[in-house]
């Protein structure tokens, strides 16, 4: 692993404690990008959304779907990794929701049944579904410092980033200091024999760890950003 930041300052005990400087120091960041108008378009405020297609595999990011490039790095601060439950209503999320932070270890409260997803036969998409969300942070590229959302719907997309989530945990667990994943995003695809119909699903290629302070990358990932 190649360090391509010296830590500024000492390191907290766990990756936790820092959490508030984390979020401040981006927000500051982004917000400068915005003000400067070269932040890319889309999404809500100066969170962008980050969106993952199960049709075909694509990931876009904001209104205009700009497509996510093969190299570029991102950081996924672990405070920011949600599951629960979101409404549903004509395909679109209403904006109810009942979310946990990950991190807070309590599981969120259900919906009523009534309201369950597929409770109604004429509106099958309707109504509550799980979902698993995240923040991601550019890291270098075109994406620099920008934070986007992800929030996955269907169960195979969800295992993906659950399994990025329960690594990054016993690092912390394990009480190593960058427990915040460096990933490049890409995707992969099997065929349901049962549904005769092709499932894509989100890669989360780990490239490195990081804190606020300090990225550690794999030493081929290091060698073409330090060229």
């Amino acid at each position: 692993m190649t360090t391509t930041n010296v830590a500024k300052t000492t390191l907290s005990a766990t990756a936790l404690a820092l959490a508030d400087q984390q979020r401040e120091a981006l927000r500051q960041k982004v917000m400068a990008r915005y003000a400067e108008g070269t932040a890319p378009t889309g999404g809500r405020g100066p969170n962008l959304y980050m969106r993952f297609n199960g049709n075909d595999g694509t990931l876009t990011i904001g209104r205009d779907k700009s497509e996510v490039a093969a190299d570029q790095m991102f950081f996924i601060p672990l405070e920011t990794v949600e599951y629960g439950v979101i409404e549903w209503a004509a395909k679109t999320p209403t904006g109810q929701e009942r979310m946990t932070k990950m991190v807070d270890g309590a599981a969120p409260l259900q919906p009523p049944n009534t309201l369950a997803k597929g409770a109604d036969p004429k509106r099958p998409l309707d109504g509550w579904g799980a979902c698993l969300r995240c923040q991601l942070v550019g890291y270098g590229g075109d994406m620099d410092g920008i934070n986007v959302e992800l929030a996955l719907h269907s169960q195979g997309a969800q295992d993906k980033l659950a399994e990025l989530a329960a690594t990054m945990f016993k690092r912390l667990a394990d009480g190593e200091k960058l427990c915040n994943a460096v990933v490049t995003l890409s995707s992969d695809s099997y065929e349901n024999k049962t549904y005769s119909k092709t499932i894509w699903f989100p890669v989360f290629t780990v490239v490195g760890w990081c804190d606020p302070y300090t990225v550690e990358l794999n030493d081929e990932v290091a060698a073409g950003v330090l060229d």
